[in-house]
């Protein structure tokens, strides 16, 4: 192992509750019951030399350890890709999380719907990240920044879910998006545990909770 690996493996085991010998470099942190919790906590005991968006990225310990050495400069979007099919993709959609969560709490929604041809993505607000210096940014501010990313990323099919407190983003996000000609296909309002999307299968348009008009 390397000294970021040593490094990682231990601050792996103090998070996950796991013998550090257990950690091997190929693990993944999800994989070995890696929480939206636990890997904040990882980005503070790693005193942020990581971004949550670099965890999402990259969780297999390996991989992670050799971002912690390298010189990089920030990446400034805000999506984080959780989820990604093989072939094109049947549509995209951009969650935003509700006060006081992040983007990896919609992971469980990424896990079930990978099976069904969608991409998905998750906001990371501005000054949310430990690892982010950054100041909070107004809502308006961050919509306009999600649209701008989804339309330079050219993304088609899009759906926004709005996650409790994060409805006003997918709602203002929707109008900008509407605004450029490029309107999202359905905007869905949640407030059930994201966790809980893992018992069902059912894809983005198929319930009558969608709503293809955010106007």
């Amino acid at each position: 192992r390397t000294p970021a690996e040593r490094r990682l493996a231990r601050a792996w085991s103090d998070v996950l509750g796991v013998p550090e010998e257990t950690v091997g470099r190929h693990d993944h942190f999800f994989d070995r019951g890696g929480t939206s919790l636990a890997a904040v906590k990882l980005v503070i005991a790693l005193d942020r030399a990581v971004s949550l968006k670099d965890l999402t990225r990259r969780p297999v310990l390996a991989d992670l350890a050799a971002l912690l050495d390298d010189d990089r400069a920030p990446d400034p979007g805000l999506l984080h890709t959780l989820a990604a099919p093989a072939d094109a993709p049947r549509g995209h959609l951009v969650g935003f999380p509700g006060a006081g969560s992040n983007a990896l709490g919609f992971r469980p929604l990424a896990e079930a719907l990978r099976t069904a041809g969608f991409a998905v993505h998750a906001v990371e607000l501005p000054g949310h990240d430990p690892a982010d210096r950054t100041p909070l940014v107004p809502l308006e501010r961050v919509a306009e920044a999600t649209a701008d990313e989804i339309t330079r990323r050219g993304m088609t099919g899009v759906v926004l879910w709005g996650h409790s407190a994060g409805a006003a983003l997918a709602v203002a996000t929707a109008r900008l998006l509407q605004d450029r000609g490029a309107p999202a296909h359905h905007v869905f309002i949640g407030a059930r545990l994201l966790a809980e999307a893992s018992e069902g299968s059912v894809a983005p348009g198929d319930t009558a909770e969608g709503r293809g008009d955010p106007g």
